[in-house]
C-alpha cells in the first residue's frame, strides 16, 4: 500500500511510462491530478478506484464496505458542488431582482416628494398673496380704526409664523429629496454594472456556443450534439463516436473531436471544464479489469480529459474529471435505442461568475 500511495502523487508523465501504450491492467494507478476543482471527491475517488482494482482476494469485506460509503460520500459532495454552482448564478437572479424592485420604490418615493414640495411651493404662493392682501387691508383698516389694528397685526404675525414654518419645511424636504436622488443614482448605476455583467456574459456564453457548433458541425450526424443549459454549455459525444463497447481507449476519430475542441478552448480563461462520463445500466462482462460500470465512466471520463489537457493552453486546473455511472439517464433502459443514448460522455462548460457576485458584494 505505502508504494501505491506515493504512486498517487507522481507526475503524469511518469504515469504514461509506467502504462503502456493504448492498455490498462488491474494494477494500473489511475492519475486523476486534473481533479483539483474539489479535492475531498476526488482524492476519495483516486483511493476507491486503486481499491477497487486491487484483486478481490486481498480486500476484506468491511473494508469493500467502507470504499463503498466513501464513494457515495463523493458523489453528494460532488452533487452538492454543482448545485452550489447553480445556487449562485440563482441568487445573482434574486439579487438584481431585488434592487430594480428597491430601484422601484425609490422613485416612487421621489416622485411623492416632488409632488409634496409642488403642493409645499402652492401654499407657500397662496400664503404670500394672501400676506400681500392682509397688508393691504391693514392699511385700508388703520384708516378705518385704530381697535382693529392689534387685530389685524395678530393674524399677520400667525401667518409670517406659518410660512417661515412652511420655508423650513420644504428647505428639509428639498435636502431629503436631493439625498435620495444621490441614492436612487447610485442605485440605477450598480443596477446598469449588474445587468452589463449579465448581458456580457450571456453573449460570450452563446459566442463561445456558436464557435463550437461551427467547429465540430461535422460531427453532427456522429453522436455529438452541442447546447446551451442552465448559463452553461454542454457538449455530448456518444459513445460510438468515443469508444469501443466496454473499453476505456479513446477511437481516432473522437480523440480528433475533442483535439478540435480543445482548440476552441484555448482562448477561452474564464471557464471551467467538468467532464462526466455515463453508461447504461448493463453489467460489465465478467472478467473485465474494470468492477463495475462506476469504474467504467470514471475511466472514460479521465481518458477524455486527458486527450484536452494534450493542448498546452489549458491548464489541468481547470478541469474536473467524474464517472456518473449509470445513474444519471437521459433515457429509460429498457430500450437498445435509450441505452445508446445512456452511453454518453458529457463536457460541461460553466463560465466564470467572480465578477457578478462582487457587484452583488458591493450593495450589501
Amino acid at each position: 500500500m505505502k508504494a501505491v500511495h506515493g504512486l498517487l502523487f507522481t507526475n503524469t508523465t511518469v504515469w504514461k511510462k509506467m502504462i503502456p501504450k493504448g492498455r490498462y491492467s488491474h494494477k494500473t494507478p489511475v492519475n486523476l491530478a486534473p481533479m483539483r476543482f474539489h479535492p475531498a471527491p476526488v482524492l476519495g475517488l483516486i483511493f476507491i478506484v486503486i481499491v477497487g482494482a486491487l484483486p478481490t482476494a486481498c480486500v476484506s469485506r468491511k473494508k469493500y464496505d467502507e470504499q463503498v460509503a466513501r464513494l457515495r460520500q463523493c458523489e453528494e459532495e460532488l452533487a452538492m458542488y454543482r448545485r452550489e454552482s447553480a445556487s449562485q448564478l440563482e441568487e445573482a437572479a434574486r439579487e438584481t431582482q431585488q434592487l430594480r424592485s428597491e430601484l422601484t420604490h425609490l422613485r416612487a418615493d421621489t416622485l411623492r416628494l416632488a409632488n409634496e414640495l409642488r403642493r409645499l411651493r402652492t401654499d407657500y404662493k397662496r400664503l404670500q398673496e394672501e400676506k400681500q392682501d392682509l397688508e393691504r387691508h391693514l392699511q385700508e383698516a388703520i384708516k378705518r380704526t385704530q381697535g382693529e389694528t392689534s387685530e389685524i397685526l395678530s393674524i399677520l404675525k400667525e401667518r409670517e409664523e406659518r410660512l417661515k414654518k412652511i420655508e423650513d419645511d420644504l428647505r428639509q424636504k428639498q435636502k431629503i429629496l436631493e439625498q435620495q436622488q444621490a441614492e436612487l443614482s447610485e442605485k440605477e448605476r450598480r443596477v446598469q454594472e449588474l445587468e452589463r455583467l449579465l448581458a456580457e456574459q450571456k453573449e460570450a456564453l452563446n459566442s463561445l456556443l456558436t464557435r463550437i457548433q461551427n467547429a465540430l458541425k461535422g460531427y453532427s450526424g456522429q453522436g455529438l450534439r452541442v447546447y446551451e443549459k442552465d448559463g452553461k454549455v454542454y457538449v455530448s459525444l456518444d459513445e460510438q463516436l468515443l469508444f469501443e463497447s466496454g473499453r476505456t481507449e479513446v477511437k481516432p476519430e473522437g480523440v480528433k473531436a475533442l483535439q478540435t475542441l480543445a482548440n476552441v478552448l484555448e482562448k477561452e480563461k474564464d471557464i471551467s471544464l467538468m467532464v462526466e462520463g455515463h453508461t447504461d445500466n448493463v453489467p460489465l462482462r465478467p472478467g473485465s479489469l474494470m468492477k463495475d460500470n462506476w469504474d467504467l465512466s470514471v475511466l472514460r471520463a479521465t481518458a477524455v480529459a486527458r486527450i484536452i489537457l494534450q493542448n498546452p493552453h489549458i491548464a489541468p486546473v481547470r478541469i474536473t474529471a467524474a464517472g456518473r455511472g449509470e445513474y444519471l439517464p437521459v433515457a429509460p433502459n429498457s430500450t437498445p435505442e435509450g441505452r445508446a443514448q445512456n452511453r454518453r460522455t458529457d463536457i460541461i462548460i460553466t463560465p466564470r461568475i467572480q465578477d457578478i457576485l462582487e457587484v452583488l458584494k458591493k450593495n450589501y
